[in-house]
């Protein structure tokens, strides 16, 4: 295995987060539909502020980098586990908007923090 293909999946799953979590939210249902959203608005939505800077301009530079690394990287190729990690986390997901919405600005304590405690409640047994 080339020695950049782990950061090249991590970069490109940070990168594809932000708009797979906003297509989620906005309905769409499955790892294809919400990468297609993500890509075809930018991270945009109408209502909203863009939510991952220029997604354009990010995934360029994934290609710049595979093209660095000597291999092809689709970003597509990471729609399904980026779905997946952000369904699993879902409440945390949920959580740090609803703060970022609150406070504009979030510390790397506190993000630990709000991740913690939504992820704790999430899995607690409900009497």
């Amino acid at each position: 295995m080339d020695k950049y293909d782990y950061l090249i999946a991590y970069q490109t799953v940070i990168i594809l987060a932000g708009g797979v979590a906003q297509a989620i939210w906005s309905g769409e249902r499955t790892a294809d539909d919400a990468f297609r959203v993500a890509i075809n608005h930018g991270g945009m939505d109408e209502k909203l502020e863009d939510t991952d800077g220029d997604l354009a301009l990010i995934l360029k530079a994934i290609d710049d980098l595979s093209k660095v690394a000597g291999f092809k990287n689709d970003p597509k190729d990471y729609a399904e586990p980026t779905y997946d990690l952000l369904l699993k986390h879902w409440p945390a997901v949920e959580a740090l908007a609803a703060a970022l919405v609150k406070n504009n600005r979030i510390d790397g304590g506190a993000v630990e923090a709000i991740i913690d405690d939504a992820m704790r409640i999430a899995h607690e047994p409900h009497e």
